[in-house]
């Protein structure tokens, strides 16, 4: 575990720091379920497969900005929607770069909660920090985050904010969220194209009320029709990014033998729970094409195996690092454009080895 200059706290300790409640020495905490007598359920074993998941360190990013050097001793706040297994590699690559560059770097978990992530910005007001890194919940909620942090600039990362950006006040850095679903929807054009295939019933996980969700959801669809392919959607709901959540629906959507030929979810995470639902009801995932998005360790993993035919990679390592590198630019008074794009880039099983860790 990372410790130096890092804070790393969940929504509920940032409110006892707020009100002044102390505690002792650095310790590490979880909350473990009640002991009990049955089984697991298939919901919890789900869950526990996502836990498993190994902490692999990223490497150092060689897209985006150069390395920098701060000209003081910055005070950083963080403030992550969740950490998802995703989010938490993202988090993880920050808080890498601000201790390599030594800066003070708070992280904080919002929880996939907007209020939690607003006080997150209050807390960080409060405490006179320099510059504040997010990864929205909600975009809707940018513009009180940012009447709130007043002169403090915010550093957007991974999820778009929604807003018009002011050079050397606010920077983007993520990946263009047209591209990530469009990729899907052109594999899986090209796919049933081969096989001479038009009509098509699709399964479509989606990640939540979200731009970047809505975006992915959009962009996987238009691709489908530009390739001539005529979608019925036969499910489209939302699982939150929930790997268990996405395993759940699924599973209940299983119980009427539905018809469909794949699978289009906007992250690895509901793939894989879409995944272990078709493998619980006896359907062999390998025998439609199912598609995420991230090219996570596991998702890459279930490439191998075939179960998942195509992802798009997703660079956290880099966007985490070049939210630093940005963070420091403007405090440093440097030039730094209101957008550092970091690119997706697609993955199947003839290149999928090179996105191995």
């Amino acid at each position: 575990m990372k410790k130096f200059l890092t804070i790393v706290v969940s929504a509920a300790m940032v409110m006892a720091m707020a009100i002044g409640c102390g505690g002792g020495g650095e310790k590490e905490t979880t909350t473990e379920a009640p002991e009990e007598t049955t089984a697991a359920t298939e919901s919890e074993q789900v869950a526990e497969d996502a836990e498993a998941t190994e902490d692999v360190a990223p490497p150092a990013a060689d897209v985006g900005l150069a390395p920098v050097k701060a000209n003081g001793t910055y005070k950083i706040g963080c403030s992550i929607a969740e950490r998802d297994q995703f989010l938490s590699y993202l988090q993880d690559a920050i808080v890498s770069e601000a201790q390599g560059i030594g800066l003070d770097i708070t992280a904080l978990d919002a929880g996939d909660n907007a209020n939690s992530q607003l006080q997150h910005i209050q807390y960080f007001v409060a405490g006179d920090y320099d510059a504040i890194i997010v990864n929205p919940v909600d975009a809707g909620t940018v513009p009180t985050m940012e009447e709130e942090a007043g002169d403090i600039p915010i550093i957007y990362v991974n999820r778009t904010p929604g807003i018009e950006l002011v050079k050397g006040e606010s920077v983007y850095v993520g990946s263009d969220e047209n591209l990530s679903g469009k990729y899907q929807g052109e594999f899986l054009g090209a796919y049933f194209n081969d096989k001479g295939v038009t009509d098509v019933k699709a399964v479509m996980i989606r990640g939540g009320a979200s731009a970047h969700a809505d975006l992915r959801t959009e962009q996987a669809k238009k691709a489908l029709a530009d390739a001539g392919i005529n979608v019925e959607y036969v499910f489209d709901e939302s699982a939150g990014w929930s790997r268990v959540e996405a395993f759940d629906l699924m599973n209940t959507f299983l119980l009427d033998d539905p018809e469909f030929d794949c699978i289009i979810s906007n992250n690895d995470e509901m793939a894989i729970g879409a995944i272990s639902a078709l493998e619980i009801n006896g359907i062999d995932p390998t025998s439609l094409p199912i598609v995420g998005i991230d090219a996570t360790p596991q998702g890459l993993a279930n490439l191998q195996d075939g179960k998942l035919a195509f992802t798009v990679y997703q660079d956290a390592n880099a966007q985490g690092v070049n939210a630093v590198r940005a963070t420091v630019m403007i405090l440093n008074g440097d030039d730094v454009d209101t957008l550092v794009d970091i690119p997706f880039e697609p993955v199947t099983i003839d290149n999928y080895e090179s996105y191995l860790k």
